[in-house]
């Protein structure tokens, strides 16, 4: 992992969350970097010039652009896997467990409990970094977007790379789906920036990408490439400068389903409420909080779908995958 400064020692943790908490809580120190923020296995702390690294292996290598690959996948809210504990108390829970060989992360969510988020204004070495809120509403502020705003279920914002931004508040029961690239990075903490900024530029670029803040209630529904159905752009193609695209898609015929194929383009859905049967590689039953990864190039169908079936759809193009 690389780090900002110098770190002068380094504690080996059985539990990287139970130590990080001992040194800020007990010992007044203060996260400067941490590692990845989904499951943290390293954590850069500090005070006054003392740095510290807690770390739960050894060594851990982050490659910056994993190598490109490509696989099925098909995941269920109520799998076995658990919710883990990540950063600022939000608890995750893996929705591509292969992460496409380190390429993409895609979690679900949530907070528990309503109220004030324990989180300070941070940024992310990134690619790209869409979140998409799917139960509540949450309160966030961004660098340079204005004051704190609220979103609401359905919302869907681009957090374009190193953006400074900061979660404040959510309801209770909040959940959201977070996709980003690469599938391990690493989350900085910015001391000296206090949000929201003076200044206010929407338009402004942050390594070729510009924020974007999509809003579910005043969005346009039009006929959507799947027979049957209507769908509405989150606009994510243009702030992401043509890496990705984001569409929700929802049911409102029982129009006979023909083959689909993405081409080059590799396809991520999850399902915000119903059910369904995919037709991919053999027949899949999906589920409302069920997931799943077409790789390019594969024919595929969603039939007998439930009433009000809704799924929220990520495209994913081959700049992407290049190496970068």
């Amino acid at each position: 992992m690389k780090t900002l400064n110098q770190v002068n020692k380094t504690i080996l943790c059985d539990n990287v969350n139970d130590v990080l908490e001992h040194y800020t809580e007990n010992l007044g120190y203060r996260i400067e970097s941490i590692f990845p923020a989904d499951n943290p296995r390293e954590v850069i702390v500090f005070k006054g010039d003392t740095r510290i690294q807690l770390i739960k292996e050894e060594k851990i290598e982050i490659e910056t652009t994993p190598p490109a690959a490509q696989s099925f996948v098909s995941t269920e809210l109520n799998n076995k896997s658990p919710w883990i504990a990540g950063r600022a108390g939000m608890l995750y829970k893996d929705l591509i467990p292969d992460r496409q060989s380190g390429r993409l992360i895609a979690s679900h969510i949530k907070i528990p409990d309503g109220g004030p988020v324990a989180d300070y204004v941070h940024f992310h070495k990134i690619r790209f970094q869409m979140i998409y809120i799917y139960k509540g509403w949450v309160k966030l502020v961004y660098e340079d977007q204005g004051p704190p705003f609220i979103m609401n279920e359905g919302d869907c914002v681009l957090q374009p790379p190193e953006i400074r931004h900061q979660v404040l508040e959510c309801s209770a029961g909040f959940e959201a789906i977070e996709i980003s690239s690469p599938a391990e990075h690493i989350t900085y903490v910015d001391y000296e920036l206090t949000l929201p900024t003076s200044t206010l530029n929407a338009d402004r670029n942050f390594n070729e990408q510009s924020f974007h803040l999509h809003k579910e209630n005043i969005a346009r529904w039009a006929p959507w490439y799947i027979d049957g159905f209507e769908y509405r752009d989150v606009g994510l193609t243009s702030p992401t400068a043509g890496l990705i695209s984001v569409h929700v898609g929802r049911i409102n015929s029982q129009e006979e389903k023909q083959l689909y194929n993405q081409n080059d383009n590799l396809l991520f859905m999850f399902v915000l409420q119903g059910d369904c049967i995919l037709n991919c590689n053999g027949q899949e039953n999906l589920n409302t909080a069920s997931a799943v990864i077409i790789p390019a190039n594969t024919n595929y169908n969603l039939k007998n779908c439930s009433e009000k079936f809704e799924v929220l759809s990520v495209l994913f193009y081959p700049e992407l995958f290049s190496a970068k």
